[in-house]
């Protein structure tokens, strides 16, 4: 039963069915102590940080993005939601040390989340090279750094881009075990239990992995790795849990959370006796959709990769691709079958992304270069002016510039979440609106929102305001919530378009500006005792 622990190389048979892509045995040569590599590697992390300061957002992107803001200029409470279960609190905590020199509690979040992009990055490359050899490294580093979503989402206080840096610094250590380097298992005992706290998913997703490293070491060491990850988690927990009010409230935050959330997960058995579709076909629907718009063009050519190096003959000889479908699985079956929240949830896929994808080009490269010689060999004329090796750099380079030029006018001009002017539209808007709210008399003025609701709360905390509507509500459309205004109320302010008022004559739109068109809408109370509000309506009641 030793086998378990030694290299894979050596445990494992190498033979694979047909002809081995020649990137395979380059893969494995060792690294030298110092080279180009290092250099290059350098490089894409500095290019990753370079290409992010520049398009910062300004302003909280979204609605989760306020919640964060507020546990780090204001303070740390689940039960309010600052931030919402489970409370996310390492993200936290290293947003607030970054405040404390930026000042601003939306930049220190934005600074985090580059520089877990940068940690990405780094840890795909050597990961990479690891498996498969320098080229493979270094193009998958190139290719995660221009994905689309990886990119976008890089530049708003969002914690999606630690999802991805988490998966790619797990996956590294986790290799790093199965390959000999045993006592590296404690690094990722603590990496691990640190992602717990920052975004969790990336821990539960990379869980599989963990267990094999574990099975690969001596019981002294999984002894040793359980006790760093469990004094970790306890060491952040349990503030997390004091701060909120104590575990009674910390639980029922927790509940009260789920309560809202469950509805929204998929489960396998579904009303098909009714001709419907179960939840779990309609989060796969959302999950290729979000794959498209986070990961872009690149991921057609995995599909190549399906029979060349995940066949049952493969996946039993190559330890390789047995460790990128342990790591790439998970992820996919918890978004399919339960639960699949917002388009950056798939960047958790990102780094597995661009391994795959490098390594799409590397053997279309080597295959190329095999038909070149093959067409040689019988004497054809035509083709005999064709270096084999020109060829296959050639149809590689054209793959890997096709595919960042792709990325790059998708980021620049592209319509999607994480696009850039996505972001400039919520900057505008968000900047303009709350605008419009400071030049209003805050004992007279109400304010009605959806998109931007919570970032009121960060923003202009001191008018009295109320969700226009929820869609976690059955049937928000046309369900409508009753509120009573403060007394002294004039001025109603909507933010959200397009709106219909009752009486009609008592609003008007009013343009902030036109590109992008931002606009509210701006209903005289006076005289109203309360506002019947839902999806795109109000009506005053007087």
């Amino acid at each position: 039963m030793r086998l378990v622990s030694a290299s894979p190389e050596v445990a494992a048979p190498r033979a694979i069915p047909l002809a081995r892509p020649r990137s395979e045995v380059r893969a494995e040569s060792r690294p030298g102590p110092i080279s180009l590599f290092g250099i290059a590697t350098t490089g894409l992390v500095l290019t990753t940080v370079l290409t992010r300061i520049p398009f910062m957002t300004h302003t909280l992107y979204a609605f989760d993005s306020a919640n964060y803001a507020l546990a780090v200029r204001d303070f740390y409470n689940v039960a309010f939601h600052q931030p919402h279960p489970p409370g996310y609190p390492l993200y936290v905590f290293v947003a607030r040390v970054i405040n404390l020199l930026v000042n601003d509690a939306n930049r220190a979040l934005i600074v985090e989340g580059i520089l877990w992009s940068a940690v990405g990055v780094g840890c795909i490359t050597v990961l990479a090279r690891s498996m498969f050899g320098r080229t493979v490294g270094l193009l998958s580093g190139l290719l995660l750094v221009g994905t689309v979503g990886f990119w976008g989402y890089g530049e708003v206080a969002y914690p999606y881009v630690a999802l991805a840096g988490e998966t790619a610094a797990l996956g590294l250590l986790a290799h790093a075990v199965l390959r000999g380097r045993r006592n590296l298992v404690l690094a990722f005992a603590v990496v691990w239990a640190i992602s717990l706290g920052v975004r969790w998913d990336g821990a539960i997703f990379c869980l599989p992995l963990g267990l094999w490293a574990l099975w690969a070491v001596g019981w002294r060491l999984r002894g040793l790795a359980a006790s760093s990850a469990i004094a970790i988690v306890v060491a952040f927990a349990v503030p997390m849990i004091v701060l909120t009010g104590g575990l009674d409230v910390y639980r029922q935050a927790i509940a009260d959370y789920l309560r809202v959330w469950s509805p929204q997960s998929a489960y396998v058995v579904g009303d098909f006796a009714s001709g419907g579709d179960t939840q779990a076909g309609y989060n796969l629907n959302f999950l290729v959709n979000y794959l498209r718009q986070m990961l872009g063009v690149g991921l057609l050519l995995v599909l190549y990769l399906f029979g060349r190096r995940f066949a049952p003959a493969v996946l039993a000889a190559d330890y390789r691709s047995r460790f990128l479908a342990v790591w790439t699985v998970p992820p996919l079956l918890v978004y399919v079958f339960a639960h699949l929240g917002e388009p950056g949830y798939v960047l958790s896929l990102a780094p597995q992304a661009a391994i795959l994808i490098a390594l799409s080009i590397t053997d279309l490269r080597d295959e190329t270069i095999h038909v070149i010689q093959v067409v040689h060999a019988r004497g054809w004329h035509l083709v005999r002016w064709i270096s084999p090796r020109v060829a296959g750099v050639t149809v590689a380079a054209a793959l890997t510039l096709g595919i960042l030029g792709w990325n790059v006018q998708a980021f620049a001009r592209g319509v999607g979440p994480g696009r850039l002017p996505d972001l400039r539209a919520h900057d505008a808007t968000t900047a303009a609106q709350v605008d419009f709210i400071e030049h209003h008399d805050v004992e007279t003025t109400f304010v009605l929102a959806h998109d931007i609701f919570r970032q009121l709360h960060y923003y202009v905390p001191q008018y009295q305001s109320d969700l226009l509507y929820s869609e976690y509500v059955p049937d928000f459309q046309t369900t409508l919530t009753h509120t009573q205004l403060p007394a002294g109320t004039q001025d109603v302010v909507v933010l959200d378009s397009p709106l219909r008022v009752v009486p009609p004559d008592a609003a008007h739109e009013v343009v902030l500006q036109e590109q992008p068109r931002v606009s509210v809408w701006l209903v005289n109370a006076q005289g109203a005792t309360a506002v019947e509000h839902g999806y795109q309506f109000v009506r005053l009641i007087r």
